[in-house]
């Protein structure tokens, strides 16, 4: 059946990033890891391959990013991700901040943060920061896989924000859908939560989200100092980007304190259960 007013493209291409961002992760991963545990002449490929690899995937994220900001403001309701977070009455603030509105969201902008400090640390530290790599992507590798929305022997992997609102397992069978011209019948999209619509919404969730991707160099810096005895690193060097988690998580409960005390009418800063105390375990 051909439904009327679709904007296929917009979920097409936003998986096609999704997976492209997954197989050049992986290929990073693997370049580093052969690198160290091939004995090649050419171990200058693998380390080549894992950089443009790495470049390749944040413009891949980036790309899915986009993709995902234009379906939310231009209100292409028929996805379900747009339909559940933006409606035709949101500012443009608002439309912006729906795209860490929701669980897909809020990895996609976590999986951009960390692979902006990723790139970051790899051509700004060059040698020192490939042995961090092998324990920094992987991690990026497991996020992706959580919006990437596959199955596999039956069970099914993560949740993708290009998911049309037809697709949805919820859905399946709804007579609504039936209908090719669904769209004109749902008119409107769900829109934000009322909590939601504050001026912290713009600045709290990816202050927190880049201190929780800042975190994961200096744990990648011990990790390979702790296998593999790898001394390149000064602790100056794991300092500088603590500090940099330290600011931006410190920064984000502040933030999220004075949400609360402004939106949730407690008379008083509160920590939000459970994203900011999970925020204070780095520091």
């Amino acid at each position: 059946m051909k439904f009327i007013g679709e904007h296929l493209w917009v979920g097409v291409t936003g998986k096609i990033m999704v997976c492209f961002a997954l197989v050049t992760a992986i290929i990073a991963f693997l370049s580093f890891l052969f690198y160290f545990i091939l004995s090649s002449k050419n171990k200058k490929t693998f380390i080549q391959t894992g950089k443009y690899a790495l470049l390749f995937h944040f413009i891949f994220i980036i790309a899915a990013v986009v993709i995902l900001l234009i379906a939310l403001y231009s209100g292409f309701y028929e996805y379900a991700y747009v339909w559940s977070h933006t409606a035709s009455d949101l500012s443009a603030g608002y439309r912006l901040s729906a795209l860490w509105a929701g669980k897909e969201g809020s990895l996609l902008l976590w999986i951009f943060l960390q692979s902006l400090f990723s790139v970051i640390f790899l051509f700004g530290y060059g040698e020192k920061s490939f042995k961090p790599m092998m324990f920094i992507l992987p991690i990026q590798i497991f996020l992706v896989l959580l919006v990437c929305d596959f199955s596999f022997l039956g069970i099914h992997f993560g949740e993708s924000p290009f998911l049309l609102l037809r697709e949805l397992p919820a859905n399946v069978g709804s007579k609504i859908f039936a209908n090719p011209d669904y769209l004109s019948l749902i008119g409107e999209g769900r829109g934000l939560n009322p909590l939601l619509r504050n001026f912290w919404m713009l600045i709290h969730p990816p202050v927190i989200f880049a201190g929780y991707a800042a975190s994961l160099i200096p744990w990648a810096i011990a990790m390979s100092e702790l296998i593999f005895g790898d001394d390149k690193f000064s602790f100056d060097t794991s300092r500088r980007f603590s500090l940099i988690a330290l600011f931006f998580l410190s920064m984000g409960i502040c933030f999220g304190g004075a949400w609360a005390y402004v939106a949730l009418s407690f008379g008083g800063f509160w920590v939000w259960d459970p994203i900011e105390n999970a925020s204070l375990m780095p520091l």
